[in-house]
């Protein structure tokens, strides 16, 4: 088990009783679904660090305790986002005192009720507000982690909801870092996905939706030619492939593949 996946775990267990409330999102999703749900012990994404985990203002509080509360008793660092206010802050998860943290991110939908999302937790915590964040988590999949003494129950988003949502993203993005994770995502996602027929059907459902046309216009501008900057970003993001000879065609291929009929 690497390091930054031993503090998910443990932030997880942490926090188990709000699990029912949260959603992963983020970069730790392709390597729950290649962990956990396809087991391809081959085809292991990049690691992320940062954990992403999405809250909806529909979810009903079920405790009288706030997420801030449960990371103040169990002594989790603050990273206080504005350097002269106590709050709001960003929860910040160790495993030793020595270690280099990993920051806990929450995020929400831009037309959220932010009082429902701050009663589970707490007024105290940080909470990143994304465009179109409720169509990601407004459906998700079970799944479960085994650790040695407890099974934790998540959620995580849809193969193709995370998809569309990573290509739609990625089409309002401006820094070619953040744009090259989320190509990357969606790549390694339609590649290795043993549902791969399944999920592209899935997807085409989202073609009546007008942020279908957002993302089909960046694909298009993209991902037109072998050096287009999307797959130059895909490439450089994916690093040496072993099995594909010409990476770059793969890449354009995948992603001409979204706007087949």
């Amino acid at each position: 088990m690497i390091k930054s996946e031993a503090v998910l775990i443990q932030v997880l267990s942490d926090v188990e009783e709000f699990l029912p409330q949260i959603v992963i999102v983020g970069g730790w999703v392709p390597f729950i679904f290649q962990n956990y749900v396809w087991k391809n012990i081959i085809a292991r994404p990049n690691y992320t660090t940062d954990i992403d985990l999405g809250v909806s203002d529909a979810a009903l509080s079920i405790s009288n305790e706030t997420l801030y509360n449960k990371f103040k008793s169990r002594n989790y660092s603050e990273r206080h986002v504005e350097l002269d206010k106590l709050f709001p802050i960003i929860p910040v998860a160790k495993l030793r005192k020595e270690s280099a943290g990993i920051p806990i991110e929450f995020l929400c939908d831009k037309k959220a009720d932010i009082k429902a999302v701050k009663k589970i937790l707490g007024k105290e915590i940080y909470v990143n507000i994304v465009e179109h964040f409720n169509f990601l988590i407004s459906e998700t999949v079970p799944v479960e982690i085994r650790t040695k003494d407890k099974a934790l129950r998540i959620n995580i988003p849809p193969e193709e909801r995370y998809i569309f949502h990573k290509l739609v993203t990625f089409a309002a993005r401006i820094e070619r870092a953040k744009m090259a994770k989320d190509l990357y995502y969606a790549y390694y996602m339609l590649r290795f996905s043993p549902n791969k027929s399944e999920t592209l059907l899935k997807l085409k459902q989202f073609k009546i939706l007008p942020e279908w046309r957002i993302a089909a216009a960046a694909i298009v501008k993209n991902f037109s030619a072998i050096t287009s900057e999307g797959v130059v970003l895909v490439e450089k993001e994916f690093g040496q492939d072993s099995i594909i000879k010409n990476l770059r065609k793969h890449i354009l291929e995948t992603f001409s593949m979204l706007l087949k009929e």
